[in-house]
């Protein structure tokens, strides 16, 4: 989702939960400590990021950031969000919901 202010362009979110006006980074450490990544040094790439993240911060009401643990992981990425007020509309099945219908759905044979 990409931000603009009233000086133009800010970032593009990687998520932006519109209905609670929070916006979502998934960011490893990588990022900061791959030099490919960070060519001037986790130093200036952590500071063009809070540089970064004080022109996103008045646009929206919270700003997520989560890990690989918590993106691998429903729980506890349902944890992070909840911090920032993101609660899902309804509870999604899963595959385990479906595994249960279809077996409590097919027709069983009774023995005589």
């Amino acid at each position: 989702m990409e931000l603009r202010d009233d000086r133009g362009f800010v970032a593009v979110l990687d998520f932006l939960f519109r209905r609670f006006r929070v916006g979502g980074e998934a960011d490893g450490l990588q990022k900061y400590l791959d030099p490919a990544l960070a060519p001037l040094g986790a130093g200036r790439a952590v500071v063009r990021e809070k540089l970064r993240e004080d022109r996103v911060l008045p646009l929206v009401a919270g700003l997520a950031r989560w890990g690989w643990p918590e993106a691998t992981n429903a729980l506890l990425l349902r944890e992070k969000l909840a911090r920032f007020g993101v609660q899902p509309a309804s509870p999604r099945a899963t595959i385990a919901d479906y595994a249960a219908a279809a077996r409590d759905a097919r027709p069983r044979l009774r023995r005589a």
